[in-house]
């Protein structure tokens, strides 16, 4: 498997329980579990929306110290505007979370774990489909 960086979605059906994020989160070797910082910001996100944020955070707490967090830095930032400009002029604009998140993992030579299909219209990021 290439070196990969875990969406939010994979990362929340593990924790939803979703079977097909469980097994693929067991093949993948604990030295490749990597994220971005956005995808920790969205599962705290998630954790402060939930009707028990006191029962939720230390479970968001602990499941991210298995991962390596991806941080940005000033490639990500200049990826995220040749990301935001290039889908602006085909009439697509993405999220900001999502165009960082893609910056982030291009930064750092990483491909995408999800199952937004809109990651594969960024060009030059390797999408895997979980």
């Amino acid at each position: 498997m290439p070196v990969v960086c875990l969406d939010s979605n994979l990362l929340m059906g593990f924790l939803r329980n979703d079977p097909s994020a469980t097994v693929f989160l067991a093949k993948l070797p604990p030295s490749e579990a990597k994220t971005t910082i956005v995808n920790a910001c969205e599962l705290y996100e998630g954790a402060f929306r939930a009707q028990n944020p006191e029962k939720t955070l230390p479970k968001i707490e602990g499941f991210l110290t298995h991962f390596e967090i991806l941080q940005t830095e000033d490639t990500a930032a200049r990826i995220f505007g040749e990301i935001v400009g290039a889908l602006s002029k085909r009439g697509k604009r993405p999220s900001d979370f999502d165009a960082l998140i893609a910056a982030i993992a291009l930064a750092h030579g990483e491909a995408l774990v999800t199952r937004d299909a809109h990651f594969k219209e960024i060009r030059g990021l390797k999408v895997i489909r979980w």
